[in-house]
């Protein structure tokens, strides 16, 4: 069968070879006769050479696939391994973001969270519900006066510190306007009894995706339920909750995820005071926040395999992201990297989490807090978008991503995927550090399939508070397909959605690669 391939490398280093400027993506692919190669390939490394076969290549000698995505080898029909993909669409489903409405601009303009939702393509959204006499400070709305902001500047941003206002609409308005764009909420509850959400979920429960215990309960001390705070309280309402929603006729197919731990176990061993949930929920539920401007990889793996109290159930990850409050290092706040830095370790960990089997991963957040020019913290500023609505570089990495990605086949979510025969040489660097290696396989209904690879070295000082742009690895990495291909494009999500360069009749690549994904489209085989 025809078919065209996409594959996306990524790898957790600055290349300083090519002097590459943030965000810039260096490769050197070597192809067979007929290749292509402009300007701006040349600058970027593009190395027209002979065609090598796995056998004629010593120095990419493949790497075990078992050991990361336990693809399956056939042998008799091919010698390249086997692996078999997953859909395309299931991974962009996995991806959802926090709204984070709030009484304060910019994230009371309801107009902007449509736009910036539409925007980088999520379709779900995190939100939560409860009293709205309790949800004043919350970060998360959905009550019954959604404000928008009446005061903006000539470029049509709130203005700093303005009030939201007296324009006002509905919850329910607010719902019908996120499923005119085809969102889905997963609403969690406060700490309170829940059946005094009842009626406002039966009302809008065609709305909703999941159903969630209540948020971070080692951190909120200040609500009681039934006479308990903290961890106690969330264990009843997650144990009241649960059979509220199965007993409910119009809510009881809404999957409920368990309530959430602000500081897992290794930190404070809070959940060691949880108990066994996993009669009381459908999935467990994780909050990722990496410390330090590390990559996100070890400690999204360590929280899952720590958060025990929902034994045997599949993960969600309601909250994970990087604050971007700093600006060189005298000015900054703990934990915050650079936006490039944040854009860098959201698209990886969007990969990671779909590695690991985790269900749904929802970003943090979708627009900064307020606007707060002076760093005072870095809760303000984990968004994707700043507080003048403009895009930081993830939100503009995720909407390209989201563009590459897409499959508007009707078949989307429910084709079966197939196999790819290939294989991966190994990583050739220039540096002794150890770089984990990762890939995903995806296919869309088509048959175009995209090969993901990426590593994860830290790209922050902390210390500095500064990118790190030296010492970094040089990763050289070769790739081999049983089928030659009649044209090969390169994508950067990072730069755009319109291929970077074009090359021709080939079936290996070999690519310097930098430390985000990009993308590698394969056309249709040269022959049968």
């Amino acid at each position: 069968m025809k078919a065209c391939v996409r594959i996306f490398l990524a790898y957790g280093s600055s290349l300083a070879i090519f002097a590459v400027a943030p965000l810039a993506f260096a490769a050197t692919v070597e192809t067979a006769g007929g290749t292509s190669i402009s300007a701006e390939q040349s600058q970027l490394g593009i190395i027209p050479g002979k065609l090598a076969t796995p056998a004629s290549n010593p120095s990419a000698s493949p790497i075990s696939l078992a050991a990361t995505n336990s693809p399956t080898t056939n042998t008799t029909q091919s010698s390249y391994p086997s692996e078999t993909s997953q859909r395309a669409a299931d991974f962009l489903n996995s991806l959802g973001i926090n709204t984070d409405m709030g009484a304060a601009a910019p994230r009371c303009n309801v107009k902007s969270v449509i736009n910036d939702l539409t925007y980088i393509g999520f379709k779900h959204a995190r939100a939560t519900i409860g009293s709205v006499s309790t949800q004043a400070a919350n970060y998360y709305h959905i009550n019954s006066n959604w404000v928008m902001p009446p005061s903006f500047n000539s470029a049509g941003a709130p203005i700093p510190g303005a009030p939201c206002g007296n324009t006002t609409i509905s919850s329910d308005q607010m719902l019908a306007m996120l499923a005119s764009i085809g969102v889905r909420v997963d609403a969690y509850v406060y700490l309170t009894n829940p059946t005094k959400n009842q009626s406002w979920l039966d009302k809008h429960v065609s709305d909703l995706e999941y159903i969630e215990g209540p948020n971070e309960v080692d951190i909120n001390t200040k609500n009681t339920f039934e006479g308990m705070t903290g961890i106690p309280a969330g264990v009843a309402v997650q144990q009241s909750l649960y059979p509220m929603v199965k007993g409910d006729p119009s809510l009881s197919k809404i999957p409920v995820l368990a309530m959430t731990i602000g500081h897992p176990s290794v930190e404070n061993s809070s959940e060691a005071n949880v108990g066994d949930l996993a009669n009381s929920a459908d999935y467990g539920n994780v909050h990722v926040y990496p410390l330090n401007g590390s990559s996100p990889y070890a400690t999204l793996a360590r929280i899952v395999a720590e958060t025990t109290y929902t034994p045997g159930k599949p993960f969600v990850a309601t909250e994970t992201g990087y604050p971007t409050a700093v600006d060189g290092p005298t000015l900054f706040t703990a934990n915050s990297v650079s936006e490039e830095v944040q854009a860098k370790y959201l698209l990886d960990e969007a990969f990671d989490a779909f590695d690991l089997g985790i269900v749904k991963t929802y970003m943090f957040q979708l627009i900064d807090d307020q606007c707060d020019p002076y760093f005072t913290t870095g809760e303000m500023h984990y968004g994707f978008f700043r507080c003048d609505n403009t895009p930081k570089p993830v939100a503009v990495g995720f909407h390209n991503l989201q563009t590459i990605l897409h499959d508007a086949n009707s078949a989307a979510a429910s084709f079966t995927p197939e196999p790819l025969h290939y294989s991966i040489g190994q990583w050739l660097t220039t540096s002794s550090s150890d770089v984990r290696k990762f890939h995903t396989l995806l296919q869309k209904a088509d048959g175009t399939y995209e090969l993901i690879l990426w590593g994860e070295p830290t790209l922050w000082n902390n210390a500095a508070h500064l990118e790190i742009s030296t010492g970094l690895p040089t990763n050289l990495v070769t790739v081999d397909f049983e089928n030659t291909y009649k044209s090969i494009k390169l994508y950067d999500p990072l730069k755009s959605a319109a291929p970077i360069m074009q090359v021709f009749n080939t079936n290996q690549i070999k690519v310097t690669v930098v430390d985000h994904p990009v993308v590698i489209e394969l056309g249709a085989t040269a022959g049968p």
